[in-house]
């Protein structure tokens, strides 16, 4: 469970915002044709697809642009872009998700419901015990008490976890 929710957070790190797929796009419309296929290697997949999209749309044709229309399709993949294509998804709706799988699984080990509460200023046994896994997988503590209390809400509302 670890490993595939890491995957996740990994996966989402990799994908560059929307904002610098426009920047790489603005870029590649302003070089020559000769320019612009010696940096289609170091491309990232998203502004690849964007370009590709634009090929698609322009030529009728998929498969790697012909270095002589780069400049045209960068500009194309610009102009018909949606307005917030490309970003990145937001890493705390994947920590309620990881959240939520820790309250479940917490169940089935342990038997006893996770319970997300502060008590004399002490985390609970799964509290404690989900910051540790937080930190084990690579994602942010900083609100962690509202990622487990909402990710408990989710695991009781789909029935992974006994409501109260």
């Amino acid at each position: 469970m670890l490993r595939r929710f890491r995957a996740l957070l990994w996966s989402v790190d990799d994908n560059p915002k929307s904002a610098d797929v426009r920047e790489t796009l603005c870029r590649i419309a302003a070089m020559t044709p000769d320019e612009a296929a010696a940096c289609w290697t170091d491309l990232d997949d998203t502004t690849e697809a964007e370009i590709e999209r634009a090929q698609w749309e322009v030529l009728g044709r998929i498969g790697p642009p012909l270095a002589i229309a780069l400049p045209e399709l960068a500009r194309h993949a610009l102009d018909t872009m949606a307005p917030n294509q490309g970003g990145r998804p937001p890493v705390a709706g994947l920590a309620v998700m990881l959240a939520a799988a820790l309250a479940a699984h917490w169940w089935r080990l342990t038997g006893t419901p996770p319970t997300v509460r502060i008590v004399d200023f002490k985390p609970t046994r799964f509290m404690a015990w989900a910051k540790l896994m937080f930190k084990r997988t690579g994602y942010p503590t900083g609100d962690l008490y509202k990622h487990l209390r909402d990710g408990l809400r989710a695991a009781r509302a789909d029935e992974r976890v006994p409501p109260r």
